[in-house]
């Protein structure tokens, strides 16, 4: 079997790509006669382009801190459950009242403010656009179809920050949550007596 030129991998011959790095193969055979193509073509080309920066701003977004080894292992059996309904919407208080001790209950109801703040954010911000754009009677039909993918977009987006940051309470995680999780609204040290 012929080897990638660029990381050593093993290909198929009838690859075009290396499905280790992403290199293009040279190992398409001439049928009858015709030679084999010298490389991909500028499409292909510009779509592995795309492809490799959306992985990497995909890995960026999801390596996020992990602090739970700030956290005792007590503390977070104890308060897993709370933790978790810091990420559905107004539940956020339950844990405020319920685990207000609990430094772990305490970086879930951060996490989940800081979601439920920028999903607020998001809707107004979106929502004001719509409402300027709608005096240009030119724009308003397009951007409304434009709003409508927006919303549905930021909803997907919230639906998976939530159920990301509700499986990291349920595991006993405390991690950032992409895009909103680095920020503290409060802090997550309960006050001392």
């Amino acid at each position: 079997m012929p080897y990638c030129s660029q990381c050593g991998n093993e290909v198929r011959p009838e690859d075009r790509f290396c499905s280790q790095c992403g290199a293009p193969v040279n190992t398409a055979k001439a049928a009858e006669g015709a030679e084999a193509p010298e490389g991909p073509s500028p499409f292909e080309e510009k779509t592995r382009e795309f492809s490799q920066r959306a992985q990497t701003a995909y890995r960026k977004a999801m390596d996020t801190t992990d602090h739970t080894a700030d956290y005792t292992v007590e503390d977070i059996s104890e308060n897993s459950g709370f933790a978790l309904l810091s990420y559905l919407g107004l539940f956020v208080i339950v844990p405020l009242i319920g685990a207000r001790d609990s430094r772990f209950a305490r970086f879930h109801v951060n996490q989940g403010l800081c979601l439920f703040l920028a999903i607020a954010l998001y809707s107004i911000l979106i929502s004001v656009m719509l409402a300027l754009v709608q005096w240009v009677p030119v724009l308003s039909d397009a951007f409304r179809t434009i709003y409508v993918v927006l919303q549905w977009a930021g909803i997907a987006a919230a639906v998976l920050l939530a159920a990301l940051g509700i499986w990291n309470a349920n595991h006993g995680l405390a991690r950032d949550l992409p895009l909103v999780g680095s920020f503290r609204l409060f802090r997550t040290e309960p006050k001392e007596d």
